[in-house]
């Protein structure tokens, strides 16, 4: 079960530096 949840919080993480990094490409192109 806990190595469940890490790999899940992993995966959150993950995802979460791939939208910033969309973000900031975004805002780049944008500005």
């Amino acid at each position: 079960m806990k190595t469940l949840k890490k790999m899940k919080q992993k995966k959150s993480v993950k995802r979460f530096k791939v939208l910033k990094t969309k973000e900031l490409v975004q805002i780049k192109g944008g500005g």
